[in-house]
């Protein structure tokens, strides 16, 4: 058989129907193949191994996992993609020892090969949204890079590594013990908000004169991520409002455990960012 099919691949062929192939057993069948003055049809041929295809083919990279990166505009990015290629992003300046926030994205990646291109929304402190989108490359593990376009800005360049020496473990099971407890810091207008998380992971928060509830898991996943659900009570500017995102948590270089969660309503017009330490 082995000879058959090397004498196949030399040789110039006609195909005067739609060649057939039988993934059950492996079989191609080819109507009708020209050998010199011989013509021989209904070929049955039992395909091993491919030898060769003409053009190349690069297997979709993955850019799972924690990321950062700095924009051709000066903002540094912490880019956090989840096993479905959605993600979240943090996008600030450094002051000091400070990571000063200044937005977030929650978008997702489409990725063909080497390639990505994304959509994305962009949430400020003001509670205005800009849409944004993007293209570039993806290398597993290694490098992501491209051009972003938000709003009627100019296109600004970014290009991500891995986050080195990161105290975050995305390969690890998420767990609710680490977060349980109380709370106390800012969403991402600047408001002050104090928020409890049962061993349930039932929330309960306030900011100002709003109370809000919602729901903590551990991601589906494995991954240490926790789904976010967060519903609007009383004296909140839209009662009733729902939020979904995710949250996570880990130990800051200077020993303490920051907690972040972040959450768009079902339109993705409104937005908000949770962050505290403890």
């Amino acid at each position: 058989m082995k000879k058959i099919v090397g004498f196949l691949i030399l040789i110039s062929t006609n195909v005067f129907a739609v060649d057939t192939y039988n993934v059950s057993n492996n079989q191609l069948t080819i109507p009708s193949v020209n050998v010199g003055n011989i013509t021989y049809n209904n070929v049955v041929v039992t395909v091993g191994n491919i030898i060769s295809l003409s053009g190349t083919s690069v297997p979709n990279q993955s850019a799972e996992g924690l990321w950062t990166g700095t924009t051709s505009n000066g903002f540094q990015v912490n880019l956090l993609v989840l096993e479905n290629n959605e993600y979240w992003t943090t996008v600030g300046q450094v002051s000091g020892n400070n990571f000063l926030i200044s937005a977030f994205d929650s978008g997702g990646f489409i990725i063909n090969g080497a390639n990505a291109s994304t959509y994305f929304k962009e949430y400020l402190p003001n509670y205005s949204s800009l849409l944004g989108y993007g293209t570039g490359t993806v290398v597993t593990n290694a490098l992501i890079s491209g051009t972003t376009y938000t709003g009627t800005n100019p296109a600004v360049k970014v290009t991500f590594t891995p986050l080195p020496n990161s105290n975050y473990n995305y390969n690890k099971q998420a767990d609710i013990n680490e977060v349980v407890g109380n709370w106390s810091g800012s969403f991402l207008n600047g408001y002050a908000s104090n928020v409890a998380i049962s061993t349930t992971g039932s929330i309960y928060g306030t900011i100002l004169n709003c109370t809000f509830t919602g729901t903590l898991k551990a991601r589906a996943s494995g991954k240490n991520v926790f789904d976010l659900s967060i519903i609007n009570g009383a004296g909140c500017g839209v009662v009733g409002l729902v939020q979904n995102g995710i949250g996570i948590s880990y130990i800051t270089n200077t020993g303490k455990r920051q907690f972040i969660a972040t959450g768009v309503d079902s339109t993705k017009t409104i937005g908000d960012m949770f962050f505290a330490q403890r």
